[in-house]
């Protein structure tokens, strides 16, 4: 809703623009959407295209730093998940 008002102003982004940050400065709000593909602690072995070379090893006893490093700053955290679907779009 922010967005029909003001524009956003972007203050980061990580090199694969999966995690990035705005600023809407009328409003000292700050958006952050930060990218963890698991909760908790993973190896992932995968290209840039998000292929895998072996199966991925979680360590369900360590959270991930992606977002752990970064959520005692915020006010307010909407946690969402999400499915991935393969490149053909059929799932097995």
């Amino acid at each position: 809703m922010v967005l029909q008002v003001e524009q956003a102003v972007e203050v980061y982004h990580d090199e694969e623009y999966k995690s990035k940050r705005w600023h809407f400065p009328s409003y000292n709000f700050t958006m952050s959407n930060i990218w963890s593909p698991f909760l908790v602690k993973a190896a992932i072995f995968e290209d840039n295209n998000g292929v895998s070379s072996s199966e991925v090893q979680l360590q369900l006893d360590k959270l991930d730093t992606n977002w752990t490093n970064l959520y005692q700053s915020f006010d307010y955290m909407i946690i969402s998940t999400g499915k991935m679907v393969p490149q053909s779009g059929y799932l097995p």
